[in-house]
């Protein structure tokens, strides 16, 4: 008979009979990441590697990020993603497939549910696959938030600048230093094609042109 109070992840290595497993002693409340890095020190392999041998034994599939569709991020808020540590793969059949590293959290697959609308279905991953795919998946998202926050403020502080000086008193160079004008050179700068960026090299007042154009407009 098992016993109760053994962690679901012990009990799955032991019936894969990976080496080791048996001497294992894990109690059920273990954190997710303590008891991943725990059996998998034990059993000799990387969290990765176990959670492939141990999938059948949970009566799962390993989880297969490599047919992971980015737009159905949209169904699952960053913040419950890192929560509950799942990652949406895919759609099937009006089920959103979701890897995880604890499948026995009832209350994730009920939050998964309650934002995505559908019913959930769960693969086996380690907690370091699922961190890596958050990560560079929902980190874009984030990223854009904290540059447009930015150049929010430099815009307000730049309106705050004109609006507290005379107009005469700002030079040429004090305009060309503005956000605005800086990102539009940016802008200008990186959109224009190999020919054109070629062009300017060979050619400094051709390039001093463009500079010159963003910055009137």
């Amino acid at each position: 008979m098992e016993p109760a109070h053994e962690h679901w992840l012990v009990r799955a290595a032991q019936k894969a009979g990976l080496a080791g497993a048996a001497a294992i002693q894990l109690q059920s409340k273990a954190p997710v990441e303590e008891a991943w890095t725990t059996v998998a020190r034990a059993c000799k392999l990387t969290d990765r590697e176990l959670a492939t041998k141990v999938a059948p034994q949970v009566g799962m599939n390993p989880a297969e990020f490599g047919t992971a569709e980015e737009r159905i991020t949209k169904l699952l808020p960053e913040a419950v993603a890192r929560q509950f540590r799942v990652f949406p793969l895919r759609t099937q059949q009006n089920q959103l497939i979701a890897a995880t590293s604890d499948p026995v959290n009832l209350a994730a697959e009920q939050a998964i549910a309650f934002c995505a609308g559908r019913r959930v279905g769960f693969e086996l991953a380690a907690p370091s696959q699922v961190e890596e795919a958050i990560r560079s998946t929902y980190a874009p998202d984030r990223l854009a938030e904290q540059l447009l926050t930015a150049a929010r403020g430099e815009l307000t502080d730049a309106i705050r600048l004109v609006q507290t000086t005379q107009p005469e008193s700002i030079t040429a160079k004090e305009i060309e230093a503005a956000p605005v004008v800086r990102l539009t050179n940016l802008i200008f700068c990186t959109t224009r094609s190999p020919q054109e960026r070629a062009m300017s090299t060979s050619n400094p007042k051709r390039g001093a042109a463009w500079c010159e154009f963003a910055s009137m407009a």
